[in-house]
């Protein structure tokens, strides 16, 4: 179990970081909401660690509106979106 749960692991935290590079390369404007990108490298991993799950949440939900975290439309997105939310404030 644990060896799948790893498997599928993998490629989801590759999807996030797909999307969060096209929302980067195409200036997305939901990044706003989670500020300038810092330029020093733990801070710019921490801040590419809370955009990558933004990013995954968005892509889960399929959310296009520019707010970072769109609207809550079920309890599951309820739970998620808090948990998203936590990562930038």
């Amino acid at each position: 179990m644990r060896r799948a749960l790893h498997e599928r692991r993998v490629p989801i935290e590759q999807r996030a970081e797909a999307c969060l590079d096209t929302a980067l390369t195409n200036a997305k404007s939901w990044l706003t909401t989670l500020g300038t990108p810092p330029t020093g490298p733990q801070e710019s991993a921490a801040w590419r660690e809370c955009a990558t799950m933004v990013a995954a949440y968005r892509d889960r939900y399929g959310i296009m509106i520019p707010t970072a975290l769109g609207t809550v439309e079920s309890p599951r997105q309820k739970i998620d979106e808090a948990r998203a939310r936590n990562t930038y404030g």
